[in-house]
């Protein structure tokens, strides 16, 4: 796993395994609404703040075109001030601040 998620950051965007473009292909922009339209289903996107192996950035400009193209009701935000890259699931206070969030996702998914 994380030596695909090392060839996603080295490719700048979501390829699979072999680093091919078979998810969202950003070369055709009809097919990529479509592929977009495929991912109208509930996602809750969190983020440590301080994360600088994923900025934040990132997860919120996908967070947006996701309800760009799918609407509002779909998707949930959430930054966590003070945590870094693993710290949302292996922070001194996770279970206390980050896991009530995400028991909430679970139990009432965005709509």
């Amino acid at each position: 796993a994380l030596r695909h998620l090392t060839l996603m950051v080295r490719t700048g965007y979501v390829v699979d395994a072999e680093g091919q473009d078979v998810y969202l292909r950003q070369d055709d922009p009809a097919r990529y609404q479509q592929q977009l339209r495929r991912l109208r289903l509930p996602i809750s996107f969190m983020h440590g703040e301080l994360n600088h192996a994923f900025l934040p950035g990132s997860t919120l400009n996908t967070y947006r075109r996701l309800r760009a193209v799918n609407g509002r009701r779909w998707y949930r935000w959430k930054r966590f001030k003070g945590y870094a890259h693993f710290d949302c699931f292996a922070g001194r206070s996770a279970a206390g601040y980050v896991f009530p969030w995400i028991v909430k996702q679970l139990e009432n998914p965005p709509r």
